[in-house]
């Protein structure tokens, strides 16, 4: 096991892209031809030392060049072949206008040109690294004795610099053929992925629609019409009814608007006018429906001032912590005392739901157990989720009376995309 850990540095070190492999290859070469172009020019040309020193530094330099410079590289070897051409001229025996050395430079840039650049520019080196042997030819006119076999060897470094001019262009066209199919898969792939989503988000809102939807308005509409099948109802529980019957109507309000933001696409879905929970403003009727569900709720603004301004989220993630906190009071420890603390610093905003241990033990909390062990824990869980999408922790605690408390920390700081910043007024008490 250690040596396979240890191999694996350095076999990730070792890895190198293929522009460094270019890179590579192509200064190996370079050097390759110009330790060749530099005797050879010597000796069998007769060339002074330091002209054919500058002459094959030029062409063989222009290669790692058109790396960069394709253009600067191109006019520089370009140039050179012309000038080995004219100070060539004069020799009968060895190959001319273009030693072989000179040759094989030539073509090595036209391939690496074409293999990295537009077909336009390969086709610009093909261009002048004939017309550079042309124009040496048509100037040592008379004066070589080797007419014949010039024209052949332009005529031979045309034909081979064509082909390799061709077959780059045609492994260029592939790559660029293959670079825009990668990037058409891609884009599929995120088009699919978004219609999945969509989908899912779909099916999520049948389910809801069919579901929750479905039975909340069965309530609402058997609570508004109990009074009416129900002859004789005293007058407090027909208050009753219309209290359950208002809270259902609420419930499918926030469910509609639930579901246009789950069946909107992306582009709707940033609407604030979709946006379906509501925010700490509504903290007022969230604490008159929990007193109608048989609790005492205290609110209290304690070391903050009176007006707390926070953003469209953070307002949405503490009215929904305070909305679960007390549900699991209501559910299993009916009748408690509960105390609901906001308060802020110049950092966050800090909300605490504290109750009291339940007068008369509830059906769904026995004797023994707490209300976090109660039930199936999702609203806890829900609770933490929401406070770390804002960025904000929430703690859990037991009361050694029996009673639990829920502390959460949200930040001030308000969100670019979520709207305006909100007041919330509370009022010390």
């Amino acid at each position: 096991m250690r040596t396979e850990r240890s191999k694996r540095p350095r076999e990730h070190s070792s890895r190198i892209s293929s522009t460094g492999w270019g890179w590579i290859i192509t200064v190996l070469l370079s050097s390759t031809l110009f330790s060749i172009s530099v005797p050879v020019l010597s000796y069998d040309y007769r060339v002074h030392i330091v002209p054919a020193f500058v002459l094959a530094f030029l062409q063989s330099g222009a290669l790692p060049l058109a790396m960069r410079q394709p253009r600067i590289a191109i006019a520089a070897s370009s140039t050179a072949a012309l000038a080995l051409g004219l100070v060539t001229q004069q020799s009968a025996g060895p190959p001319w206008p273009l030693p072989v050395a000179a040759m094989l430079t030539q073509l090595a840039i036209i391939a690496l040109v074409s293999l990295r650049y537009h077909w336009s520019t390969a086709v610009t080196a093909w261009l002048a690294g004939v017309l550079a042997t042309v124009l040496a030819v048509l100037a040592g006119f008379g004066h070589s004795a080797a007419l014949a076999g010039a024209i052949n060897n332009c005529v031979t470094f045309a034909s081979l610099a064509g082909a390799i001019l061709i077959v780059g262009v045609l492994i260029k066209q592939r790559q660029v053929i293959r670079s825009q199919l990668l990037v058409e898969r891609r884009i599929s792939a995120e088009e699919h992925a978004r219609r999945t989503l969509i989908e899912e988000k779909n099916r999520v809102a049948r389910e809801l629609h069919d579901v929750v939807a479905h039975n909340m308005s069965v309530i609402s509409v058997q609570a508004s019409t109990a009074q009416y099948r129900l002859p004789g109802l005293d007058v407090d529980v027909r208050r009753e009814f219309d209290e359950i019957a208002a809270s259902s109507r609420q419930a499918m309000a926030e469910m509609r608007s639930l579901l246009t933001v789950l069946r909107a696409t992306d582009e709707d879905s940033t609407d604030p006018e979709l946006r379906p929970a509501p925010t700490l403003r509504q903290l007022p009727e969230l604490i008159s429906a929990a007193q109608r569900g048989g609790i005492t709720v205290e609110l209290v603004a304690a070391g903050a001032p009176e007006e707390f301004a926070v953003s469209h989220t953070v307002g949405t993630a503490g009215y929904r912590i305070i909305q679960e906190a007390l549900s699991n009071v209501i559910r299993h420890a009916p009748g408690a005392n509960t105390r609901i603390s906001v308060a802020a610093d110049q950092a966050s905003l800090r909300l605490e739901v504290r109750n009291a241990a339940p007068p008369v033990p509830s059906p769904d909390r026995p004797e023994g157990r707490s209300t976090a062990e109660a039930g199936s824990g999702h609203g806890i869980r829900g609770m933490h989720e929401r406070s770390k999408l804002v960025g904000g922790t929430v703690n859990t605690e037991h009361l050694p009376d029996g009673g639990f408390i829920v502390s959460a920390a949200l930040p001030l700081a308000p969100e670019p995309s979520a709207g305006e910043p909100q007041s919330i007024p509370i009022r010390k008490t």
